[in-house]
């Protein structure tokens, strides 16, 4: 939020607006503005720390067409009051606006004397504060900055933190446009974190991954980067919040491009933190990418309850530590390390991570691909030749032969059951159209096949045949590692 002062304190005395002692000029006008996402703030508004309560910034942050400004009134029933219900959907907190210092200015924070047990964010007595009864006669006093309990001057969460022992800064002389409270501040005094933001950050391709930022091994879940790893153009960050339906939660919902998972954000040993794959113990039967239970979790309901729990990252059970196939794995005992204490930049899961333990994947084997697997049952197919040429290749997407476990042998990979192969010197064990990555590999392609399966050299093959596909040149390629 930022603040917006439009006009001053005049020396012609309004006929309504009457303010502690002095009064506002006719044209006063307070709003309070807000970007909905603060990623968009130009360099010049980019101030949400929680030294920057109350800057001045330039009006521009106040007046783009990017934010949303609503104008806030004192008047309520007919009658101005110094403090007064703001809106903030469907519920409402209360403000001062009047004249400080000779100068119009909004203050926030401000917490009727009746409420003093509230505890923003926390959900201690959150019944209380926030209202949503606009005609609370709590809303609604005389006074000034002080009598009206701004900047939550009241509550120890707040005065006990170094520098603002007098409360939050939050009253803001004008006119001009100043950084006002955002839901960062208060998670300081009240969540016990400091102001970092918790983002998650995607790169498109790991093959554009600068040097620096270059793990995504079992190995580097946790590690810490440079910042530039997580501020580069190059990639997307999304901000992730802990508040839903206006309440703060330890684990909560995170966005996976229309389904959601479940993250924890809080303070671990007193550093911000981030923790990833926190499952909830309903599903604890679900095996991520396997397609067991799949149904189960992520889930694409973003009002499900699973998400939404007060704990910690154990009870949260993040990391997947519930799961013997994260857990079974050496060095993984307690679940992924997926467990982020801040500030800074670290590498996150990602897809590869899980295929280890959920795909079956061993860390001794690199991602490999592997061409010419042909199924036992047609034993007798010759590739190219036409013997049992309608065999293989198959036309039906759906069928079974083509879809087992195993690996590079089970599968019959590089055409090691037929003799045409095998009997050629130096391919007794069938085509090496095995490729571990990651790299790039000359794969199979027609001019291959054609000197077992048409008895043809390569040389011949390539100056007698003509037609498209036996011009298409082929590679394999490949990205990742397996841990």
């Amino acid at each position: 939020l930022v603040a917006l002062f439009l006009a001053g304190c005049g020396s012609t005395p309004s006929t309504q607006l009457q303010s502690s002692g002095t009064t506002l000029s006719d044209d006063a006008v307070a709003k309070l503005v807000t970007w909905p996402d603060w990623n968009a703030l130009p360099d010049e508004c980019a101030y949400i720390g929680m030294d920057d309560i109350g800057k001045e910034v330039p009006l521009s942050c106040c007046t783009s067409t990017n934010a949303s400004a609503g104008t806030i009134s004192p008047i309520y029933n007919g009658t101005s009051y110094d403090c007064f219900a703001v809106d903030l959907g469907n519920v409402y907190a209360k403000d001062f606006f009047g004249c400080v210092d000779k100068k119009p200015t909004i203050a926030e924070g401000c917490v009727p004397t009746q409420t003093p047990a509230f505890e923003p964010l926390t959900g201690a007595n959150e019944t209380a504060w926030p209202n949503p009864d606009l005609t609370a006669a709590e809303f609604y006093s005389q006074g000034d900055v002080d009598s009206c309990n701004c900047g939550y001057q009241k509550y120890s969460q707040v005065t006990s933190m170094a520098g603002f022992e007098g409360g939050f800064p939050s009253v803001y002389k004008g006119p001009g446009c100043f950084v006002a409270l955002n839901y960062l501040h208060m998670y300081v005094p009240f969540m016990g974190m400091n102001a970092s933001m918790a983002k998650l950050v995607t790169w498109p391709d790991w093959n554009a991954l600068p040097n620096e930022c270059s793990y995504f091994g079992m190995s580097d879940i946790g590690k810490s980067v440079p910042l530039s790893c997580c501020t580069s153009a190059s990639a997307s960050s999304s901000t992730i919040s802990p508040i839903y339906n206006g309440i703060s939660y330890d684990c909560f919902a995170v966005n996976l491009d229309g389904v959601y998972a479940k993250d924890f954000f809080g303070c671990v040993d007193q550093k911000p933190t981030i923790a990833e794959g926190c499952v909830p113990t309903k599903t604890p039967a679900f095996q991520p990418l396997t397609g067991k239970n799949e149904t189960a979790w992520p889930n694409p309901n973003l009002t499900a309850a699973e998400f939404y729990s007060q704990g910690d990252v154990n009870s949260c059970n993040c990391g997947y530590r519930r799961y013997s196939n994260v857990t079974s794995m050496a060095g993984f005992k307690d679940g992924f390390p997926s467990v982020y204490k801040g500030p800074g930049c670290f590498v996150a899961l990602n897809y590869l991570h899980m295929y280890v333990p959920f795909m079956n994947m061993t860390a001794s084997k690199k991602p490999t691909i592997a061409e010419g697997c042909v199924p036992t049952q047609t034993p007798a197919f010759e590739p190219l030749t036409g013997a049992n040429e309608t065999a293989w290749p198959n036309p039906d997407l759906t069928a079974a032969e083509f879809y087992s476990q195993g690996d590079v042998d089970s599968c019959n990979c590089g055409y090691q059951k037929y003799s045409q192969v095998t009997s050629m010197a130096g391919f007794e064990g069938g085509f090496p159209s095995v490729y571990k990555g990651p790299g790039c590999f000359v794969a199979l392609n027609y001019l291959h096949m054609y000197v077992p399966f048409m008895n043809m050299t390569a040389s011949t093959a390539k100056s007698t045949l003509e037609g498209a596909k036996f011009n298409l040149a082929f590679f394999a390629h490949i990205q990742g590692s397996c841990e």
